[in-house]
C-alpha cells in the first residue's frame, strides 16, 4: 500500500468519534458504577466510574453538576445517565454525564440525609434551642405564599383565639428553583423590619420535590440567624424538613403554628389576667404593710421622740477635746519658748552682731570708693573715644581733599578712576573740597608704564 492509503491518527480518531455519535445506542447510556478519583473542582468535574472488571473516565460539566442534590464522594455507588464521547487530543473515550443519582436511594433523600447530618454535627440545630414565645404577643410575621391555604388557616385560628394579635404577611414563593432565595430574602426582611414577637414559616403538603426549598442549606442558616422565635409548619404531619429541625418549634399544621404563638384561649387569657390582678393586689397589700410597719418604727424611734439624745455623744466628745486643749496648749507654749531661747543663745555664741558691723563698714567703704572708680572709668573711656575720633578724622577723605586732592565722576555720579573710563569729548565732574567743577575731556593718555 502506498503511504497515502494510510489513515492519519487524527482521521482515525475523528472516524471513531463519529461512529460513537452516530450510534443510537451511544447517544444516551445508563451506567451503574462506583465513584473513583473524585475531587471537586470549581467548574467542571472529572472522575471515574468503575466496577470489578473495568473503569471508564467520566466528565460532568458545571450546568449538569449544579443539579446534583447530594454530596458526591469516592466509593459511592451511583446511577449515571449520559453519552459516550471521544476526546481527540488523547484518543480516550469517556462518558459525559447529564444526570446522576445515588444507587438504591433517591438523590433528594440522600442530599437531605447528608445536609441533616452536617448541620447536626455543626450544632446549627442548637442555635435557637427553643427560644421562649411571648405569652401575650403583639405582632407576628408569617412567611408563606399569599394564595395558599396556610395563611387562611393561620388567620382563622388567630381571629378565634386572640383577635388583637397583628399578623404581617411576607409573601414568598414556596415551591420551585427560586423559592429558597425568596424565603431567605423575606426572612431577612422580617429581621430588618423588626418589632415582631415571632415568625411562622410554612407551606402546605406535597412531594419531597415540592418541599425541597425548605431543605436548602441557605434557608436553614437564615432561620438560625433570626433574632426572634421561629415556628416551622411545612407539609403534613408526616413530612419532616431541615427547616423543622433548625426552627425553635415545629407545628404539624398551620393551625397548630397559630396556636403556638397565641394564648391557650381567650377565656384562659382572661383567667390569667384575673390571677395577675390578684397577685398584684396581694403584692401591693404586703408592700403597704411593710411600709406601715417601718413608719410605726420610725415614729417610736429616738430620733423623733428624743432628738436631743442624738447629740449627747458629740457634746461629750467636745468636752474631752476642750480639756485636752487646755492641757496641751501651755505645754506647747513652754516648748516653743525654750526653743526660742536656745536659738538666741546660738546666735549670741556665733558673734552675729560683730560680723554684721564688719560687713556694714565694708559696705560703707565700697560706697565711698565707687564714685571715684566710676569717674576714673568715664575719664578713660572719654580719652579712648577722643583718640579714635582723631584717628578717624585723619583717615577722612575730606582731609585728603583739603590737601589738594579730588575725585572725578561722570554726570550721573558714577566714579571715574581709569583712563578707559574717559571718552574724548565727554563731560566729567571733578569733586573738590568746596564744590564741583564740570569739564570736557579733550584727550586721554594712558600710562604705558602701568
Amino acid at each position: 500500500m502506498a503511504p497515502s492509503d494510510y489513515l492519519t491518527v487524527t482521521a482515525l480518531t475523528t472516524y471513531i468519534a463519529r461512529k460513537f455519535s452516530a450510534d443510537p445506542y451511544m447517544r444516551e447510556v445508563y451506567v451503574a458504577g462506583e465513584v473513583s478519583n473524585f475531587r471537586q473542582r470549581p467548574t467542571h468535574q472529572y472522575f471515574s466510574l468503575k466496577d470489578d472488571g473495568a473503569k471508564i473516565n467520566v466528565a460532568m460539566f458545571k450546568s449538569a453538576f449544579a443539579k446534583v442534590k447530594f454530596q458526591l464522594e469516592d466509593g459511592m455507588r451511583v446511577l449515571a445517565v449520559g453519552r459516550i464521547t471521544v476526546y481527540p487530543p488523547t484518543g480516550n473515550y469517556q462518558m459525559t454525564i447529564e444526570r446522576l443519582e445515588p444507587d438504591g436511594v433517591g438523590a433528594l433523600y440522600a442530599a437531605f440525609q447528608q445536609l441533616n447530618e452536617n448541620l447536626q454535627k455543626e450544632g446549627l440545630y442548637q442555635v435557637h434551642n427553643a427560644w421562649p414565645l411571648r405569652q401575650y404577643p403583639q405582632r407576628v410575621a408569617v412567611v408563606t405564599s399569599p394564595s395558599g391555604a396556610v395563611i387562611q388557616d393561620i388567620m382563622t385560628t388567630v381571629k378565634r383565639r386572640y383577635p388583637q394579635l397583628e399578623l404581617v404577611l411576607f409573601p414568598t414563593l414556596v415551591q420551585g428553583d427560586k423559592a429558597a432565595d425568596d424565603i431567605v430574602r423575606q426572612l431577612h426582611n422580617v429581621d430588618l423590619v423588626g418589632k415582631f414577637d415571632a415568625v411562622i414559616v410554612g407551606r402546605g403538603g406535597g412531594s419531597i420535590e415540592d418541599l425541597w426549598p425548605f431543605n436548602e442549606e441557605r434557608v436553614a442558616r437564615a432561620i438560625a440567624a433570626m433574632h426572634i422565635p421561629v415556628v416551622s409548619s411545612v407539609g403534613h404531619e408526616t413530612d419532616v424538613t431541615i427547616a423543622d429541625y433548625v426552627a425553635d418549634y415545629r407545628a404539624a399544621t398551620p393551625t397548630a403554628a397559630a396556636e403556638y404563638v397565641t394564648p391557650v384561649t381567650a377565656a384562659q387569657a382572661a383567667v390569667n389576667v384575673d390571677k395577675l390582678t390578684a397577685r398584684l393586689v396581694r403584692a401591693e397589700t404586703a408592700e403597704l404593710s411593710t411600709l406601715r410597719a417601718r413608719l410605726n418604727r420610725a415614729r417610736g424611734s429616738v430620733m423623733l421622740t428624743q432628738p436631743a439624745r442624738l447629740y449627747d455623744n458629740y457634746v461629750q466628745r467636745l468636752d474631752q477635746l476642750r480639756t485636752r486643749l487646755a492641757n496641751v496648749l501651755p505645754q506647747r507654749l513652754g516648748q516653743t519658748q525654750n526653743q526660742v531661747q536656745y536659738l538666741q543663745r546660738r546666735l549670741a555664741h556665733a558673734g552675729l552682731v560683730g560680723r554684721i558691723s564688719q560687713l556694714q563698714q565694708h559696705v560703707d567703704d565700697l560706697a565711698t570708693r565707687n564714685p571715684r572708680a566710676a569717674l576714673q572709668v568715664i575719664h578713660n573711656q572719654a580719652q579712648r573715644a577722643q583718640a579714635a575720633a582723631e584717628a578717624l578724622d585723619h583717615l577722612s577723605p575730606l582731609k585728603t581733599m583739603a590737601r589738594g586732592y579730588g575725585y572725578v565722576t561722570d554726570p550721573d555720579g558714577r566714579l571715574i578712576a581709569r583712563t578707559s573710563d574717559f571718552k574724548v569729548g565727554a563731560t566729567a565732574v571733578v569733586h573738590v573740597t568746596d564744590g564741583t567743577v564740570t569739564t570736557k575731556v579733550k584727550a586721554v593718555t594712558p600710562d604705558t608704564k602701568a
